[in-house]
């Protein structure tokens, strides 16, 4: 009786570690619904600029074609976008309306937080909010509010110099 218990508890402990590794991995996507992570991005040698945004937040979609123009006028600088909608569906049809070429990523405000909490000890208080990350991973800034590709620019210029 003993072994048919520990058994069920090894059986248990298999299922739900699976369920947390399909947890984490779901948290955030692509815009095609495909397990992604913002990770991915980090630390590529690159500055990488994180939009962070919402379809119904106005200040969002009015702005994503600055932040669209500033992947090509800042040098070896790559532009994320991810939509805290939640719904691949939702970001895919804002990011249809709005027609912008940098790429994105869809989570949620809770899962989000909690990744970003994670890495960075910070939360999103607002939208859109702005990361950016040196080409060796390290968060350098976060801005929650409409940050200038002209901003930007100049923060990324005044960092590579130092």
């Amino acid at each position: 009786m003993a072994l048919k218990s520990c058994l069920r508890v090894a059986k248990f402990f298999a299922v739900a570690a699976l369920f947390h590794v399909g947890a984490s991995q779901a948290a955030m996507s692509d815009i095609y619904g495909n397990p992604s992570e913002l990770n991915h991005h980090v630390g590529k040698g690159k500055w990488l600029v994180v939009k962070v945004w919402r379809s119904d937040c106005g200040i969002c979609m009015s702005t994503m074609h600055e932040t669209n123009s500033a992947r090509d006028t800042i040098p070896n600088t790559e532009i994320v976008g991810v939509s805290l909608d939640g719904d691949a569906r939702v970001a895919n049809q804002a990011l249809r309306r709005v027609r912008v070429n940098f790429k994105n990523l869809v989570s949620n405000a809770n899962e989000f937080n909690r990744y970003i909490k994670r890495s960075t000890r910070r939360n999103i208080t607002g939208y859109p909010t702005y990361m950016i990350y040196a080409p060796n991973g390290k968060l350098k800034a976060m801005q929650t509010g409409d940050v200038k590709p002209s901003e930007l620019r100049r923060y990324i210029s005044r960092q590579t110099a130092l």
